[in-house]
């Protein structure tokens, strides 16, 4: 296909929505929201798709009617404006929360893809978490919750929730190996969007945090940047 392809990267809760509004308001863009999460496309790509399968899924999800990839569900999609898509669009962007293991393999297969790989403070990422009831299910341990997530991933592969995913996830070496090589950026979700209400334990105490490697892109230390097109 003709058009650049575009992935959003990040674990749930990072602002991955937030940042594909942005992309979803320009007129040179066809966005497509979680379509490896929806029923059209559930399961279309895994860690071992061919170029081929990866290329006819970007066709796919481009031509698609799919009410929740085209976020005109309102019963799920709630306060997100209308957007008229463009009839012919340069940029067919994506964004994932879940299936961030087929991203090296979309790499390798497809090295003219650009991947933003979006990461947010994971004390963040936690108290919006356990804030979502459609997430985070109010009858949950916070302390039994936090860390490995295990009642939302389920020994699932493409979640990621948990504090041990958000690790896995930007730290990744088999990602970073061929990141430069591909074009692949990394972008960190601006200062405004760190937590707002530190209300658990869990969260409250930034000290306890002191501890987490940083991400190892220099982007990210420097904060957000242009992404290029």
């Amino acid at each position: 296909m003709g058009n650049q392809l575009v992935s959003i990267q990040s674990v749930p809760r990072s602002g991955s929505s937030w940042l594909g509004q942005i992309f979803r308001s320009s007129d040179q863009v066809a966005f497509r929201f979680q379509p490896l999460f929806s029923y059209a496309f559930k399961g279309r790509l895994d860690p071992h798709s061919s170029r081929e399968e990866i290329l006819e899924f970007f066709e796919d999800i481009h031509r698609t009617d799919d009410d929740f990839v085209l976020q005109r569900d309102a019963a799920i999609h709630v306060d997100y404006p209308a957007v008229q898509e463009p009839a012919t669009a340069s940029h067919v962007v994506m964004k994932e929360v879940r299936y961030n293991n087929i991203v090296r393999n979309l790499l390798e297969q497809v090295p003219e893809i650009k991947v933003i790989g979006l990461v947010r403070h994971p004390c963040a990422v936690i108290d919006s978490w356990i804030h979502a009831p459609r997430e985070f299910d109010p009858q949950w341990s916070i302390a039994e919750e936090w860390r490995l997530g295990a009642k939302k991933n389920q020994g699932r592969p493409e979640e990621f929730f948990g504090f041990d995913k958000w690790k896995k996830w930007p730290n990744s070496s088999s990602i970073w190996k061929i990141r430069t090589r591909n074009k692949c950026r990394w972008y960190a979700t601006p200062t405004s969007m760190q937590i707002q209400r530190p209300e658990c334990g869990i969260c409250s105490n930034s000290a306890d945090w002191n501890s987490v490697p940083p991400p190892r892109s220099s982007s990210i230390r420097a904060g957000a940047r242009k992404v290029p097109m």
